[in-house]
């Protein structure tokens, strides 16, 4: 039995190499742009089992690189990758499941594969669950599950997070109002250059919510917010010069 166990180990480890072997090829090739042989190791590679080998031929397949696009081949890809737990398979099969490419649309699929790839710490994952329970989208609305995944993406640095925290908290979209925690939030987003965010902070400034009521600092914001093309900025910014100048 001992001698069993022992000779499919080794032959499990043998395929293992070989599979590590063909991906590494396929990767070179890869790299090379020397698509057509990439496509010919990775799928090698992946029939033998190797994960990143069935990723990367699901999204060669997707964007049609080195070989005709086809979507529903890719799905068959990122599926086995998925199952053997590639968050980034993971969330491209929700995403395929969600808009329907390569596969009938299915909002309880979607829901239910960017769940396992929020749950491996996606923040691309988590922001889109609580996208989905903030607008009721594919799932019942829950603005409570919505801030907890938000925040989770937001921790993780996700500047449209962070905004979306901001926008909940400002104005108490079925949490309890906190204008405190909402410039918290649009700060960090703003920081990274997002557009609504700052607009959000300019607002802050401007009308003293959750933080001191500094009109230069408003209009600091603002702008940064305009120049990014932000309608609402620029509105505003109109306003406040207008005043100015009448003063």
């Amino acid at each position: 039995m001992i001698k069993f166990i022992f000779c499919v180990l080794g032959l499990f480890l043998s395929f293992s190499v070989f599979s590590s072997d063909n991906y590494k090829k396929g990767y070179s090739a890869y790299v090379a742009k020397d698509f057509t042989q990439a496509i010919v190791w990775f799928q090698k590679a992946a029939n033998q089992g190797n994960t990143q080998a069935q990723f990367n031929l699901g999204v060669m397949l997707d964007k049609g690189t080195g070989v005709k696009m086809d979507s529903e081949q890719a799905v068959t890809w990122y599926q086995k990758a998925a199952n053997q737990g590639s968050i980034n398979a993971q969330l491209r099969l929700a995403g395929m499941y969600s808009d329907g490419t390569g596969v009938k649309r299915d909002g309880v699929k979607a829901v239910a594969w960017y769940q396992k790839a929020a749950d491996n710490g996606h923040f691309f994952a988590q922001f889109s669950l609580g996208y989905r329970y903030a607008n009721g989208f594919d799932v019942k609305k829950n603005m409570e599950k919505a801030v907890v995944w938000y925040r989770k993406a937001a921790n993780q640095g996700h500047a449209q997070s962070q905004n979306e925290l901001g926008v909940i908290f400002s104005n108490g979209l079925g949490v309890k109002k906190d204008d405190v925690q909402a410039v918290a939030w649009y700060q960090k987003a703003a920081n990274q250059g997002h557009a609504s965010a700052q607009f959000g902070l300019g607002i802050s400034y401007e009308n003293g919510w959750g933080v001191a009521k500094d009109l230069a600092a408003a209009l600091a914001w603002y702008e940064k917010a305009a120049k990014q093309g932000h309608s609402g900025a620029r509105f505003n910014l109109d306003i406040i010069n207008k005043k100015i100048t009448i003063k």
